[in-house]
């Protein structure tokens, strides 16, 4: 009967070798370098991308091979990480908030990987109702200043200002919010799912763009029931369109670039910037669609 016999590692050829390392798990690649301090010698430059589950409780990292190969590892192992791995990129930071939430562990990781970007940061509230300050996000702004993606699930009364331009933002409870907190939303795509605003507050928006907008290429804004509005807004046409010059067109078909949205319309109102640059308003019973033409 025969038995198996371990080889060691280190004797493999360095061609050998190589291939066993980049068909290793992170897991399994932390777990070798704490042998010996010399072990890091003798990984490739190899990459990973890398997603961050932080809360309160249980945060953790997700790590992802270039090869496709992934583990679950504590978030307590991000140090490891840079030691494995000589290019990381973070792809996604989810963030859990509660009365509990500080988040200067996970400022030390976003400095100790060097992240300064990432392409979805999603942050959602441990439970319904919460209210989240500005002050509590805006060290992770500063040191993430380009996302691509963002998504706020949790109430907010202030975005955070302190953001470069992102692609797309997603409001799922916009309540709080008040049309100049919108204006300062600087993306290419922007849906708010919720909202409190009507359509004097959504003129003021279009005006905005209409003076010096310059990112602004879609924006989705679910307008208040009337019982709900802020004070001093209003619904209907008269306001929506209040001191904007514009010509009614028919039917039409715009396409988002990162939100994946398709909107068909049968009629809407054309506005004119004096750069020559093109929109387009349509309002449905309950959603403002503000659409710009490339």
């Amino acid at each position: 009967m025969c038995s198996a016999m371990a080889i060691p590692i280190r004797r493999l050829p360095y061609p050998v070798l190589r291939s066993v390392f980049k068909q290793m798990d992170p897991e399994s690649l932390v777990n070798f370098i704490r042998t010996n301090k010399s072990s890091t010698k003798l990984l490739p430059g190899m990459s990973a991308s890398v997603s961050v589950y932080y809360n309160s409780k249980d945060p953790y990292i997700v790590v992802t091979t270039a090869s496709g190969i992934q583990s679950e590892l504590p978030i307590g192992d991000y140090r490891k990480l840079t030691k494995v791995f000589k290019w990381i990129e973070l792809d996604c930071l989810k963030i859990v908030v509660s009365d509990r939430f500080k988040c200067l562990r996970l400022l030390s990781l976003l400095k100790h990987c060097k992240f300064t970007s990432c392409n979805y940061l999603i942050i959602e509230p441990v439970e319904e109702g919460f209210v989240l300050r500005k002050q509590a996000l805006k060290d992770i702004m500063k040191q993430l200043r380009t996302i691509n993606q963002m998504i706020i699930e949790v109430s907010m009364e202030e975005l955070p200002e302190n953001i470069d331009t992102s692609l797309a933002v997603t409001v799922t409870n916009g309540d709080l919010l008040e049309d100049h907190e919108i204006m300062f939303i600087d993306a290419e795509e922007i849906l708010v799912d919720s909202s409190r605003i009507g359509d004097t507050g959504a003129n003021l928006i279009i005006k905005n763009w209409m003076a010096h907008g310059e990112n602004l290429r879609y924006l989705e804004l679910r307008l208040a029931d009337e019982w709900k509005m802020f004070e001093d807004d209003h619904l209907g046409m008269e306001w929506l369109l209040f001191d904007l010059e514009f010509q009614i067109r028919g039917e039409g078909r715009f396409e988002t670039k990162h939100l994946g949205n398709v909107l068909n319309f049968e009629e809407g109102f054309d506005i004119e910037r004096d750069d020559g640059k093109k929109a387009t308003i349509v309002r449905t019973p309950d959603t403002l669609y503000f659409m710009v033409w490339d």
